[in-house]
C-alpha cells in the first residue's frame, strides 16, 4: 500500500495459500502456519485491513478484523469456482459483520460468464453499492470511509455494530 506520495506504507501478504498452490507450485508457506493477528495498515486516519484470494473464505477471521475497527477492507481476488450469487453472499458477509468498506477486485472470465469477477463496493450494512460482475473497465463509486452501520442491540439495548452486539452475548454472564 502507498500513501499519496508513492511512500510504502505497507505490505500485505496472502495469508491462506490454498493447498493446490502450495502442491502445485511449492511456494514457500511457512509465513502463513501460525495463527496471525489481523494485519492493519493506518493512512490518513483510516484503518485498512486486507482478503486475497482464498483469505476470503476463512469466517474464523472475521471477528478478528472486526475487532481492529477497520473503516475499508482492500480485497483482491480470482475466485474462479464461485458464482456471482455467492461472491455477493460471501462479501456483504464480510463488510456487514467487520462494519467496514469492502473494496474488491477481480478479473473476468467473459461478459457471459456467471463464475468469478465481482469487482464491487459493498458498505458496512452489506449494501452493494456497485458490482461489475464479469464487465471489463473502471468503476467510480464515492463514499465516506467513516460511515458506519449501527443497529438496535435488542430490546433496550442501544444501538451497536453487529459484531459488537454479537460480542456482547459473547462476554454476557448472568
Amino acid at each position: 500500500m502507498v500513501d499519496r506520495n508513492g511512500n510504502e506504507v505497507g505490505r500485505y501478504y496472502k495469508e491462506h495459500p490454498a493447498p493446490s498452490e502450495i502442491r502445485n507450485n511449492g511456494i514457500d508457506t511457512e509465513y502463513a502456519n501460525e495463527n496471525q493477528d489481523v494485519y492493519v495498515v493506518e493512512l490518513e486516519g483510516l484503518r485498512f485491513g486486507f482478503r486475497t484470494c482464498y483469505d476470503f473464505y476463512f469466517y474464523e477471521d472475521i471477528i478478528k478484523m472486526a475487532r481492529e475497527k477497520l473503516d475499508v477492507i482492500i480485497g483482491c481476488s480470482y475466485q474462479r469456482t464461485d458464482t456471482h450469487q455467492a461472491l455477493e453472499i460471501m462479501n456483504r458477509f464480510l463488510a456487514y459483520n467487520t462494519n467496514a468498506w469492502l473494496l474488491r477486485s477481480s478479473i473476468s472470465l467473459g461478459k457471459d460468464s456467471l463464475v468469478c469477477g465481482c469487482s464491487m463496493v459493498v458498505s458496512p450494512n452489506g449494501t452493494i453499492v456497485a458490482n461489475m460482475k464479469n464487465e471489463v473497465g473502471i468503476k467510480v463509486v464515492e463514499f465516506n470511509p467513516k460511515e458506519k452501520y449501527y443497529k438496535s442491540s435488542g430490546f433496550n439495548g442501544g444501538l451497536k455494530s453487529h459484531y459488537e452486539y454479537v460480542d456482547e452475548g459473547r462476554d454476557y454472564k448472568s
